[in-house]
């Protein structure tokens, strides 16, 4: 993707509000008032479109090297902005790759033993402990990265490393997350799909049995830190029992390298993978609340209905299941739910239930797609089945139609 504003925006008024923010020295220094900077920044990040390989951590830094560069060169325009920021992007992508190594946590068992994933984009490593050459500095850092947490981190969890290739720090960061929560996604699927409900008091535990440690540190090859900077879980309040993944270990892989086997070929593996990740995400959380709405977000995503009334989410959502019509019930009756949720800011003592309820229509579509999606040859043919008839009386009328067209075409 080339570099472009997205249309609907007056980038001229924003270059001039920060040409009028912007003070020259006489040694030809350029300061902004920090204020009309970062508030214009803010948006020129938003609203340019660049290359999908640029992680949103460099793409902030392009924009802020790409103001001031401008304004160093004189009027800061819309065209000089983007001009330097293509320069910016141009420079990132020419980069060479280098290998890292993201260092967490899972919460299993430590005397687990998960075999080591070569997966799409990176590979993960189980282990009890950290290496002793990754161990000391990754302590280092986690024992100041421990103050950014409103509970104690865990001690008992499986220790994981991710392996990338990536361009910077901050881009391995990122692709390490991905690889990681697309394994968990696939993993923690397959141990929720049977889970159908559940009742709980006190301290609320996430769905997911497999969660990340909230701490993350980011190493060489050789054990040394790739960067100062740690990743930890904001949304993070207390550690899980560790779950004992031994029994479950055989069919997590028999399933896991089927699952990835049919995605590396599919024809909507960005779209699905994407639903995947998201799905897990959703399911970490312990606020209940945050989860029934991100699971909807996955839902729109997986019907492709994310610009659409949610009268056709309903309908191809239910299209999966024997009952279409009662199933159409519970998601109507599950969206006034999410509505009150946004726009009221409304919560429910019965929220775990209703979010168990949302989890088994985005199983059914992750289902659905992993299995007969595979057919259709974009993301708007399995749509455009998931919106054909439910009655089967209707649907033979229609195939009596559509053969009687070709008929009448062909002679």
């Amino acid at each position: 993707m080339s570099v472009n504003w997205k249309k609907g925006y007056d980038t001229e008024r924003l270059a001039k509000k920060l040409e009028a923010a912007k003070s020259t020295d006489s040694s030809g220094k350029v300061t902004f008032n920090a204020f009309e900077f970062e508030d214009c920044a803010a948006v020129l990040f938003n609203i340019i479109e660049c290359n999908g390989d640029v992680p949103e951590s460099d793409k902030h830094k392009m924009v802020h090297g790409a103001l001031f560069s401008a304004g160093h060169k004189g009027i800061i325009t819309a065209s000089t902005i983007l001009s330097e920021f293509r320069k910016l992007e141009s420079a990132f992508l020419k980069q060479p790759p280098s290998q890292y190594v993201l260092c967490t946590s899972l919460s299993v068992t430590r005397f687990s033993k998960p075999k080591s994933i070569n997966a799409d984009g990176g590979s993960i490593k189980f282990l009890r402990n950290l290496p002793p050459e990754f161990a000391e500095p990754a302590n280092k850092l986690l024992h100041i990265g421990q103050h950014s947490l409103p509970a104690k981190p865990p001690n008992n969890y499986l220790t994981v490393q991710i392996s990338v290739n990536a361009r910077s720090p901050e881009a391995a960061a990122d692709q390490a997350f991905e690889v990681l929560d697309l394994i968990r996604g696939i993993w923690n699927f397959r141990l929720n799909i049977h889970r159908t409900m559940r009742y709980s008091s006190g301290i609320r535990n996430p769905v997911n049995l497999l969660v990340s440690g909230p701490l993350q540190t980011l190493h060489l090859p050789t054990g040394e830190l790739a960067t100062d900077m740690w990743w930890y879980d904001p949304d993070y309040q207390h550690p899980l029992k560790p779950y004992d993944i031994n029994k479950s270990l055989k069919r997590l892989y028999r399933f896991g390298n089927s699952a990835r086997k049919i995605l590396s070929t599919h024809c909507n593996k960005n779209i699905i993978e994407t639903g995947i990740r998201e799905y897990c995400r959703a399911l970490d959380h312990t606020n209940w609340n945050t989860a029934f709405l991100k699971l909807w977000s996955v839902l729109e995503s997986l019907t492709h209905t994310e610009m659409d009334n949610y009268k056709v989410t309903i309908r191809r959502a239910a299209f999966v299941w024997r009952e279409p019509n009662y199933h159409k019930e519970i998601l109507n009756h599950l969206r006034e739910l999410r509505n009150s949720f946004v726009h009221a800011n409304k919560s429910s003592n019965s929220i775990e239930l209703y979010m168990y309820q949302l989890k088994r229509y985005v199983e059914a579509m992750i289902r659905f797609h992993l299995g007969r999606g595979r057919i259709f040859s974009n993301i708007e043919e399995a749509a455009d089945f998931l919106d054909l008839p439910t009655n089967l009386d209707i649907l033979k009328q229609k195939n009596k139609m559509l053969n009687m067209a070709r008929r009448f075409r062909h002679t």
